[in-house]
């Protein structure tokens, strides 16, 4: 019986123990995972992400053709990157075909300890492409345990994150004909073909709360303040669109990228028709 499992801040996952089978799930809703999906559905080839800005300016000079820099330090874009850390900037004019390296204050971090803890099964996961994420972890060899891998904001619990980890453990439990609500009294924390441990139930709880008003609880929490008062409300919303997107983002080795890099890109796997009519574009 697959084990869904939730850490609550990148900081955890140094204390995590990978199995050679584990599948993991890296959010950062506001705004990092986001924008890659954003980066991702505007036609860009790939998205890296690092944690140090060095790394990414030596992937700059290293890779031909060069690839877009984007990302932020508390809200602000690096100097010397093309551009920011909103899910907006990602047209399809400026990255369509392009790679784009990310590095951001959170979520690039979580991806980096990932994968730096020995995950190798890894995916980027936002509300925009929840079902699609689901899909994917469905349809690879069934993992012992998937890891929710929630970013946080500065090392501490973030709610954008966890509701992002809700969405998804909700959607795999509707594509397995589990109800979210069908836990069995018998037999704790055990949901059809699932076995959830108290984080993930935690998860879960928070994204069924606030699921018919997204928007204003992203908005609500803490970093979404944050983002508010910055003059970012605009990529709220575009974090808010659930199911936009008909792609998981699964992380595959490059060659040519070196392992301070993270040894490999992040890539779109198409599920066609996880789309609904409403939610075409950002």
């Amino acid at each position: 019986m697959p084990v869904l499992h939730v850490l609550w801040t990148a900081g955890d996952v140094a204390r995590h123990q990978f199995e050679p089978d584990e599948a993991a799930v890296v959010f950062d809703v506001l705004r990092a995972t986001t924008t890659m999906t954003a980066a991702l559905a505007a036609g860009a080839r790939a998205v890296g992400a690092v944690a140090d800005p060095e790394v990414a300016f030596a992937l700059r000079d290293r890779i031909q053709p060069a690839p877009l820099l984007a990302g932020e330090e508390n809200m602000v874009r690096r100097p010397g990157f093309d551009m920011g850390n909103s899910p907006l900037e990602m047209e399809p004019g400026r990255v369509r075909d392009r790679i784009v390296v990310l590095c951001t204050t959170n979520g690039t971090r979580a991806t980096s300890a990932a994968l730096a803890a020995g995950c190798r099964r890894l995916l980027a996961a936002s509300l925009r492409n929840r079902t699609a994420t689901a899909r994917a972890l469905l349809a690879g060899p069934e993992p012992a345990r998937i890891t929710l891998i929630c970013a946080g904001t500065k090392g501490a619990f973030s709610l954008d994150d966890a509701l992002g980890a809700g969405a998804v453990i909700e959607a795999l439990l509707n594509l397995t004909g589990t109800a979210a609500g069908a836990l069995d009294p018998a037999a704790p924390g055990q949901a059809g073909p699932w076995r959830l441990t108290d984080a993930a139930r935690a998860a879960l709880v928070l994204w069924e709360h606030h699921r018919s008003g997204v928007a204003a609880a992203l908005a609500g929490c803490h970093h979404g303040r944050l983002l508010v008062a910055a003059g970012f409300g605009p990529d709220i919303d575009a974090a808010a669109q659930v199911d936009a997107a008909d792609f998981a983002i699964t992380w595959q080795a490059a060659p040519g990228v070196p392992e301070s890099a993270g040894g490999g890109w992040f890539v779109p796997t198409h599920f066609p028709g996880n789309r609904g009519a409403s939610d075409r574009g950002m």
